[in-house]
């Protein structure tokens, strides 16, 4: 009796320990998918002009920083755009912001309520669905002063030769003054927007809007350009002067 007892009491500890072996490999699993579901995989769906079907929006969470006065962003409401990848898919109907202070694009993801960071390496361009500024179209080029790198610009004219404006964020020494949180402060986060021309060779030249700003970056040519802009009234003065006057200089010099 007492044997049958022993063999009794053995044979139900093992079958708990099976039990409890089998429940603890459910609970590590579940974990594993659990944490599985948490990495950030942004539920959008591709375009008729994607070229994969299950690439993932590459990116990290998004940590604002704290801005007394002013902003850090391009705009501060989020606004629907489209995402042009390096490889060609395109991502339409996000809400997204361009943080002019790190040069980042970043995007809302509705359905868990996260904002992330997009990949720069990833962007081609991104196009916002209105005007907020100068133009909806942003492009990733390539910059050749330092520090050089991959900037965003702001694409008021594409041909041979490019007008560009690169729009950076920095924060400004001010005089002193309490923030909303009543705290003391002396700094402004400020948006400066500077014009560019790149040429075909991928030189940026800065330039103002003024005619003798651009006339300094055609010294060979300068008082031919002179004249073909007092020909067309162009004085150098708008955004829509200087769309006008690259494309004069361009068809008439630059022309392929």
């Amino acid at each position: 009796m007492m044997e049958y007892s022993n063999k009794y009491r053995n044979s139900t500890r093992q079958s708990i320990q099976k039990v409890v072996m089998t429940l603890g490999a459910v609970l590590v699993l579940s974990l594993v998918a659990l944490a599985q579901e948490k990495e950030f995989v942004p539920e959008i769906e591709l375009t008729t002009a994607s070229n994969t079907t299950n690439y993932k929006l590459p990116g990290k969470q998004f940590y604002p920083t704290y801005v007394p006065r002013g902003s850090e962003f391009y705009n501060d409401e989020w606004t629907t755009g489209s995402v042009i990848l390096e490889n060609g898919d395109v991502y339409k109907n996000l809400y997204l912001k361009y943080n002019t202070l790190h040069d980042e694009l970043i995007y809302l993801n509705q359905n868990t309520n996260t904002i992330i960071s997009i990949d720069k390496d990833a962007v081609s361009e991104f196009v916002f669905d209105k005007t907020i500024k100068s133009s909806p179209r942003f492009k990733k080029m390539f910059f050749d002063r330092l520090p050089k790198g991959d900037r965003y610009f702001e694409m008021l004219y594409e041909g041979r030769l490019q007008l560009v404006i690169h729009n950076r964020t920095l924060e400004e020494k001010t005089s002193a003054y309490k923030d909303r949180n009543g705290y003391l402060q002396v700094s402004d986060f400020v948006l400066r927007r500077h014009h560019y021309v790149c040429f075909p060779d991928g030189d940026f030249e800065k330039v103002k809007l003024r005619r003798r700003s651009l006339l300094t970056l055609f010294p060979e040519k300068k008082k031919e350009i002179r004249k073909l802009l007092r020909q067309n009234k162009n004085s150098f003065r708008t955004n829509d002067d200087a769309v006008q006057a690259i494309r004069l200089i361009e068809e008439n010099y630059y022309s392929e």
